[in-house]
């Protein structure tokens, strides 16, 4: 991924706080996966007062269940006010934080009592916006939360129990029953790696046999059952299943090209969702960091970023 900052004071600054948050890429990997599974990922820049440089900035991630908020009257997506919830210590000593944002001011509690705070007597908010990003899959028109993948999560488990069989179906064609035929009272067979098993006959008797029977496996059958759970998937996914499925080797070209094509439909329509949305948090973090270390508020712009 490409950042391209304009090359006037404020691009190269904004440039020189983005190079200060480390593990960027990896970040927004987990953000893309966090906001594709749960529908909603809110991240927010925080500070922290560290020596090192590259240990200043970190972002934090709100799951949807740590996430209230209060909508925009005049378009119910939009937000006024957010409200994070989230645990903090164990056991017994475990307390219930929360923060509330909006535009104007933010106030911490603690198990419901309110933080005061003396650099900020009137819970001024210092960065004149909520310092959050919502990463979501898509717009909702009747919501605040994107459309979590539950799907995913329906078909993943669906998979499971067919691998699960499939194992146990292996695991007893491993240790099969060994039958005996015609063999005399008292014949005890020896069993075991590299075991050799001489069966003889009973006076007056022949035909003397040893043969192993294998529990029933349509291994053929689970496959084609786990191969049409994830097609259907990928379908109702848009995703096309030469992502992730391999494909023979005698496909034609014309045929491989197509599958390439519709991967790139999809990775398309998910950059479309998320380079705003990641250029947006760029520029808050941006603007945290500088106010944190010069105590001014500045809109940096956003870089042009190339997914490549």
């Amino acid at each position: 991924i490409l950042y391209r900052f304009s090359d006037d004071a404020l691009g190269k600054q904004a440039e020189k706080y983005f190079k200060l948050v480390p593990g960027w890429a990896g970040k927004m990997a987990s953000i893309d996966r966090y906001a594709f599974l749960a529908g909603l990922l809110a991240v927010r820049p925080v500070w922290r007062d560290r020596k090192n440089e590259m240990d200043r900035m970190k972002l934090a991630f709100y799951l949807p269940d740590q996430v209230e908020y209060v909508q925009d009257p005049q378009d119910i997506t939009e937000i006024q006010e957010l409200v994070f919830s989230f645990n903090s210590g164990q056991g017994t000593a475990q307390t219930k934080i929360q923060h509330f944002w909006n535009d104007s001011q933010f106030v911490e509690t603690v198990d419901g009592m309110v933080q005061t705070d003396d650099k900020r007597p009137d819970f001024v908010n210092p960065y004149g916006e909520i310092p959050v990003t919502i990463f979501r899959n898509g717009e909702q028109p009747w919501s605040f939360y994107g459309e979590p993948a539950w799907d995913l999560v329906v078909a993943n488990l669906t998979q499971n129990g067919q691998v699960t069989v499939e194992n146990l179906m292996a695991l007893k064609q491993a240790f099969s029953t060994l039958v005996t035929v015609g063999a005399p009272d008292g014949f005890k067979p020896i069993v075991g790696i590299d075991a050799v098993c001489n069966v003889t006959n009973p006076p007056g008797s022949s035909g003397a046999d040893a043969k192993y029977i294998n529990a029933a496996a349509d291994f053929a059958g689970i496959e084609r059952a786990i191969n049409q759970c994830l097609s259907l998937f990928f379908a109702a996914r848009r995703i096309p299943e030469s992502a992730i499925m391999a494909k023979q080797v005698g496909d034609s070209g014309v045929a491989l090209v197509a599958q390439a094509s519709s991967l790139v439909s999809y990775r398309k329509d998910r950059i479309t969702t998320m380079r705003p949305l990641e250029e947006d948090l760029i520029r808050k973090v941006c603007k945290v960091m500088h106010w944190h270390e010069t105590g001014k508020l500045m809109d940096f712009p956003a870089p042009a970023i190339t997914y490549t």
